[in-house]
């Protein structure tokens, strides 16, 4: 009687074997990789997305989401809201989405373009009298490109 040895793989089982192997390797890579990445990525709100969310404290200095965590804040600059520090690089204005608004203090150099009206992303965390503490400003910018001495054509879309 032809007794084959039942140690010894076929070759679709040796291929099944790779494949397992391979894709349970892929999964391990993949969530490796997403539990790194997890605290890194942070995406902006607008003041009416941080309030309903319950990032800034109340009246009683109680929040829903803990303040340990870096947040951004994003928005437009309310004109006439900006007020800088005369013997230090501290700045404090007000960001608004024309729904809600929320303080914003900044200790350091500003971006060039802020100004009043310009579009603003800090990063930070809320302290206990609900003023967002940044400790770093990004300034949004138009997507038209001017080469300098043209004038401003910031009404037409950019060309293909």
């Amino acid at each position: 009687m032809n007794r084959a040895n039942p140690r010894r793989w076929l070759p679709r089982h040796r291929r099944l074997a790779t494949l397992v192997a391979v894709v349970l390797g892929a999964l391990t890579v993949a969530s490796v990789l997403a539990w790194q990445l997890r605290g890194s990525l942070v995406y902006f709100q607008t003041p009416s997305q941080a309030l309903a969310a319950g990032m800034v404290p109340t009246a009683g200095g109680h929040m829903v989401v803990p303040s340990y965590r870096k947040q951004r804040l994003g928005g437009v600059v309310k004109p006439g809201s900006v007020h800088h520090a005369a013997d230090q690089p501290l700045t404090r204005f007000v960001v608004t989405d024309d729904t809600a608004e929320l303080t914003i203090l900044y200790r350091g150099v500003l971006p060039d373009l802020f100004r009043d009206g310009q579009g603003v992303i800090a990063e930070g965390r809320f302290d206990d009298q609900g003023v967002f503490q940044a400790s770093q400003m990004l300034t949004k910018h138009s997507e038209y490109y001017t080469p300098p001495g043209l004038p401003s054509t910031t009404t037409s879309p950019p060309l293909p």
